[in-house]
């Protein structure tokens, strides 16, 4: 064990260095740091550590065209504490429901992979490294599900993605107010080739994440502790101030996906206090309309750029036919011409962007979820697909009757509605894939509702036990 951390260390050490590196030492610092701190702090720190931009300020090395990040030895040493301590009989592995279409869908796409070896050598390569980076992402879900095992961690692990969302909202709106006073610092050092023009009313904020879809997509996954925090007794400031955070995150981002998703969250929102808090909902409808009027020249710009002039004959809006809507129907309709050519196994993991490249002038992801996995992994690879996510919906919902707890009511709800704005979202961009954050974010997520599941399981048996015990004592007194 201690060889081959000093062999891992060594080398990062020495491509740092050769690299002029210096943000690598931030992964060796991680590194270091799990040798020492608890488990579930070190899956914090690991956590934190996904949101980072995969640009080449936080990468390690190069492997063709994918990138090896400081988090990733973070995630693997971690990943390998856990694997130690089950093998040593210390732990024991948390076994989910959702475990063997997880399984099925990682093994199709090995399947896909080797299949399409036929494409030739560099094609082969890169779809495997994208699978793998993918599978390292999703290794959250186990994580969490190993080391969050009590309600208390429950609630520390919703506080940091509380700070999660404080954080990326607050720096969007430092990057928006950069854009025009030229404070640029915080997107020089997380985002420095994407974006609009400075100055410029296109500008979109990017967070840590270094994409403002992708940015869009984790605050809708972030929101789940505002959503809870409606479903509660008190805190009236705090959800309130929260709630504005994230509307004004979303809308910075300029995504019109995540605005998609964020209806989603506030029809929520209208249904639970429709009867229970009228006064909630009114002051909901306040927030929001004020939110909007302050940022509607912007949010009004992103969604109608869409359209070049409205039709007074027709009483409609006419389409520019270069605008991102009407480019992303013709990328969806050649990548499904394209798909056509291999239905069964696809072109592999992410291979849909390489293989198309000779079709759509370089290549590019379908910016539909749905549509790239189609591509990628063919009709079987898409079931499986669908059925793992919507399994997930359904444990998360019946989550909410497994305890009398409320905490685990409210936990089912909130986090049911921030998968739905986000499953919603993925109409508009394709976020689950190798080397995202947000793929980290999701499963980390979808991991927590496990935990959840099997400590409120086990908070019921204990409770039933205990009411037999007492039930038999009773009637021997």
């Amino acid at each position: 064990m201690g060889i081959f951390l000093i062999v891992i260390l060594g080398y990062l050490i020495g491509k740092s260095i050769a690299a002029e590196n210096y943000f690598s030492f931030l992964g060796i610092f991680g590194f270091l740091a799990l040798l020492f701190i608890p488990e579930f702090a070190a899956l914090i720190l690991c956590f934190l550590a996904i949101q980072l931009t995969p640009t080449e300020h936080f990468m390690i090395l190069k492997l063709g065209s994918l990138g090896f990040y400081i988090w990733d030895p973070i995630i693997l040493l971690l990943f390998f504490r856990l694997g130690s301590g089950i093998a040593l009989g210390r732990k024991k592995w948390p076994s989910t429901p959702i475990n063997p279409l997880i399984y099925a869908l990682f093994a199709w796409g090995l399947v896909s992979v080797a299949y399409n070896y036929r494409l030739g050598e560099d094609h082969f390569y890169f779809t495997l490294v994208s699978l793998l980076r993918t599978l390292s992402m999703t290794s959250l879900f186990f994580l969490v599900g190993g080391f969050v095992d009590g309600k208390e961690k429950i609630k520390s692990f919703s506080k940091i993605v509380m700070f999660c969302v404080i954080f990326q909202v607050g720096l969007a709106i430092i990057q928006r107010i950069g854009a025009f006073t030229g404070f640029y610092l915080p997107t020089q050092i997380f985002n420095p080739r994407k974006g609009a023009i400075y100055g410029s009313i296109d500008y979109r904020s990017v967070g840590t994440i270094g994409n403002p879809n992708i940015l869009g997509q984790a605050i809708l996954l972030f929101s789940f502790p505002v959503l809870m925090s409606f479903l509660e007794k008190g805190g009236h400031t705090k959800r309130w101030i929260l709630s504005s955070l994230i509307l004004v995150g979303i809308i910075l981002t300029g995504s019109r996906s995540a605005y998609l998703g964020t209806v989603v969250l506030l029809l929520f929102l209208i249904h639970q206090l429709r009867r229970r808090r009228i006064k909630s909902l009114i002051q909901l409808l306040i927030l929001g309309g004020l939110v909007f009027y302050f940022l509607k020249d912007y949010f009004f710009h992103r969604v109608l750029s869409e359209f070049e002039v409205f039709d007074i004959s027709r009483r409609e809006f006419l389409f520019d036919p270069g605008s991102s809507t009407t480019t992303r129907w013709d990328i969806w309709y050649n990548k499904l011409s394209f798909g056509a050519h291999s239905p069964i196994f696809g072109y592999g993991w992410s291979g849909g962007f390489w293989a198309s490249a000779s079709l759509l002038s370089g290549g590019t992801d379908s910016h539909n979820q749905y549509v790239e996995t189609l591509v990628d992994l063919g009709i079987p690879g898409l079931i499986i697909f669908i059925g793992l996510h919507s399994y997930i919906l359904y444990l998360t919902w019946k989550l909410r009757s497994i305890s009398e707890d409320p905490f685990y009511a409210q936990l089912s709800k909130a986090l049911f509605v921030s998968f739905l704005g986000f499953y919603a979202a993925m109409w508009g961009v394709v976020t689950l894939e190798t080397g995202n954050p947000v793929t980290g974010i999701f499963w980390a997520l979808a991991g927590l509702v496990m935990s959840a599941r099997r400590i409120a399981l086990q908070e019921r048996q204990t409770f039933r036990e205990t009411d037999v015990v007492g039930s038999k004592v009773y009637r021997g007194y």
